[in-house]
């Protein structure tokens, strides 16, 4: 009997860590769809905030496993300007940040700092 309630305590103890079951990614991770907040008053610094899917008329950046990317960028000037998906990959070393895509069948290329990265908020220097 002493056994049974030993090993039910060992098994409720163990289902109780929460990094054993845990996602692998953390929290702070790159993966997910960032989209760029509205900031007029930092030029070479952009703040995006964590969402599920683009906004419609708004910059962002999908990091998605395998450093595939996903690039939503402004195609046309317009009232409001359009604005389209693009892919090309992505490679991140430690606090920097090298993005690769096309836009309209031109090659870009952008290195980035991470300046802040949490759950819901990412910045980058550009």
């Amino acid at each position: 009997m002493r056994i049974i309630i030993l090993l039910s305590f060992i098994l409720v103890s163990y289902s109780c860590n929460k990094e054993i079951f845990s996602s692998q990614t953390p929290k702070s991770s790159l993966l997910g769809t960032w989209v760029k907040l509205e900031d007029k008053t930092e030029v070479s610094i952009k703040t995006f905030i964590k969402k599920d899917t683009f906004e419609e008329h708004q910059f962002g950046y999908s990091f998605m496993a395998n450093n595939k990317l996903t690039v939503r960028v402004k195609l046309a000037c317009g009232k409001p300007p359009i604005y389209g998906n693009t892919t090309g990959t992505y490679q991140k070393s430690g606090e920097s940040l090298h993005l690769s895509y096309k836009v309209s069948g031109r090659p870009n290329e952008s290195d980035l700092k991470i300046l802040k990265l949490t759950k819901d908020t990412l910045k980058l220097e550009y």
